[in-house]
Parts: structure tokens; sequence; C-alpha cells
């Protein structure tokens, strides 16, 4: 991402953590830089849900998760629930912060 502007505070959630949502702030537009199968190379501009999808999945990459976004507060919220994933794969109950 070259570039990012703007504000936008979505609802996100995830299939690594299922059954938990929160609103979640990124920036509405993104400049993306990235090289296709051929090797050149490519800039372009993302709004809107695509722009959010895109930062969610390069979050992936670098090893964060939407959750890691939340206010300490938010996340001790949730911490039992995200243990409760680890050991089975989802949370008792669901939740939206």
């Amino acid at each position: 991402i070259l570039h990012s502007e703007g504000e936008s505070i979505i609802e996100e959630g995830c299939l690594s953590l299922p059954e938990i949502r929160a609103e979640i702030k990124r920036p509405e537009t993104i400049i993306l830089k990235y090289q296709d199968i051929e090797k050149k190379f490519h800039e372009r501009q993302y709004s809107g849900f695509i722009s959010r999808v895109i930062q969610h999945e390069m979050d992936h990459l670098l090893g964060r998760l939407f959750v890691d976004y939340l206010s300490p507060s938010k996340r001790i919220l949730i911490h039992k629930r995200l243990l409760e994933i680890t050991k089975n794969g989802k949370p008792s109950t669901e939740i939206t912060l």
C-alpha cells in the first residue's frame, strides 16, 4: 500500500475467528502497488469494500488479525472466546463488539 486516505468504520469478521465481529477503523481509499503473474508492476486505487478486503487480507500476510486493532479493554472482553477458538475451533457464543 503506497498511500491511504479517508476513514471508514465497518463491522468486520474473519474465518480465522468464527463468531467474533467488531467495528474496525480502516482507511477508506488505498493506492496499491502489486505485481501480476507476468511480473509487471501496477498501481491502482481502491475504495470502499474492496479496499477493506485488500487491507484485511494484507494484514494476514503480515501476521495480523482484525482483533489486533481493538482497544485493550475490548481485547479483554473477547479473550475467553479466543481461547475457546484455540481449543475447540469455535467460541461457545457469538460476540459483536
